[in-house]
């Protein structure tokens, strides 16, 4: 289990020889399963919302090169109900 901790920068290097780790994402510091929870009591968020969790940001598939999904590559002819990956009489492919 990962448990979020609220390290200050001086004391990083202490919380590192413990185990801890650092999340460069979210930008936290980190243990997962460790054997006695009570050598980071000093850091552990007095509630959930001491430690906010910053977005994860993940580039889009429409943006990534060659990568075309749903209706976008495909020309709609008319209104039937098959699914764009489908092939369809009616739908040319672009």
């Amino acid at each position: 289990m990962r448990i979020n901790l609220k390290v200050p920068f001086a004391q990083k290097e202490a919380a590192k020889e413990l185990g801890a780790r650092w999340d460069p994402v979210r930008k936290i510091w980190y243990v997962v399963d460790p054997e006695c929870i009570d050598m980071f009591a000093d850091w552990m968020p007095e509630a959930a919302t001491d430690v906010p969790l910053a977005p994860v940001s993940r580039p889009s598939p429409s943006k990534q090169a060659g990568v075309v999904t749903g209706a976008a590559g495909f020309k709609v002819l008319c209104h039937c109900a098959t699914p764009p990956w489908e092939h369809c009489p009616h739908s040319q492919a672009r």
